[in-house]
C-alpha cells in the first residue's frame, strides 16, 4: 500500500498510527494549506485496504469540514 496517495483536494498520507484507545490503525492525514500547518486526519481499523477511492473519500470529507 502507498503511504501517500494524490487527490484533487491534496495529498493524502497514511501511516500506521494508534487511535484514542490506543489500539492499532492507519490513520489518513491531508494538510489542504501547508502554511498553517494543521490538517485533519482520521482513523480506519488495520483491517480496512487503504486505496485510492478511501483516500479520495477521506479527502473529500475532510475539505468539506474545513
Amino acid at each position: 500500500m502507498p503511504s501517500l496517495f494524490h487527490t484533487s483536494q491534496g495529498p493524502v498520507q497514511v501511516t500506521k498510527s494508534r487511535n484514542h484507545d490506543l489500539q492499532e490503525c492507519w490513520e489518513l492525514l491531508i494538510i489542504p494549506n501547508p502554511e498553517t500547518g494543521w490538517g485533519v486526519s482520521q482513523f480506519y481499523p488495520l483491517e480496512t485496504e487503504i486505496t485510492q477511492e478511501v483516500a479520495k473519500q477521506f479527502a473529500h470529507e475532510a475539505i468539506k469540514f474545513l
